[in-house]
């Protein structure tokens, strides 16, 4: 079953924490699609999910203005995750839960991540959830400092809940091969069928 993330309904996003406070950045300028198989959920999956970085709001200005510019998004700008495996730990009815191993694109510098995800089947909509701690530095951003001593933190977690819908293949309309045939003709031509 394939499934692709309807924007309006899914966030991505992380928390950090300064010298004098904690703070959240998100954003819903996510895409990406999901392979996920009900009866076998680690039988060879597959998902990409990208988030615009530039669209990442705290709701500070200034603090946004910094953030995007330690980031770089005009050169890089999509965080993007792709997935490798996924280890099943528990179901329950619809209900998955288990471990996202990957590959988390941020600032151009690709690690490997394993997230613990939930996932919920409900009809042709499938939403996925998880959480998972990473340090800046492994991605070469560097660390904001504001006046000298307010610094964030190297550590921060990085979260999301993603909703996508399934999608179905279509089917492809069969050729018409008449109109072929009949301008493989001259125009003006008459054909005439050949006396027994």
């Amino acid at each position: 079953m394939r499934f692709e993330i309807i924007p309006e309904e899914s966030e991505f996003g992380f928390d950090g924490r300064s010298t004098l406070h904690g703070f959240t950045g998100r954003t819903r300028a996510v895409e990406g699609e999901f392979v996920f198989r009900p009866e076998s959920p680690d039988d060879a999956p597959y998902a990409v999910v990208t988030a615009r970085a530039a669209t990442l709001d705290t709701g500070k200005k200034r603090r946004d203005r910094d953030m995007r510019r330690h980031l770089a998004v005009e050169k890089h700008p999509l965080i993007r995750f792709e997935l490798t495996a996924f280890e099943l730990e528990a179901r329950d009815g619809k209900a998955y839960s288990g471990t996202a191993h990957g590959r988390l694109t941020i600032r151009g510098v690709t690690r490997d991540v394993d997230v613990p995800i939930k996932l919920f089947l409900e009809g042709e909509e499938l939403t996925v959830e998880g959480r998972a701690s990473l340090r800046l530095s492994d991605y070469e951003v560097p660390i904001p400092r504001v006046l000298g001593f307010i610094k964030v933190a190297d550590a921060v977690q990085i979260w999301f809940r993603l909703r996508a819908r399934r999608t179905r293949a279509r089917r492809r309309k069969p050729r018409d091969t008449r109109a072929r045939r009949r301008s493989s003709v001259p125009a003006g031509v008459v054909l005439i069928p050949r006396s027994p």
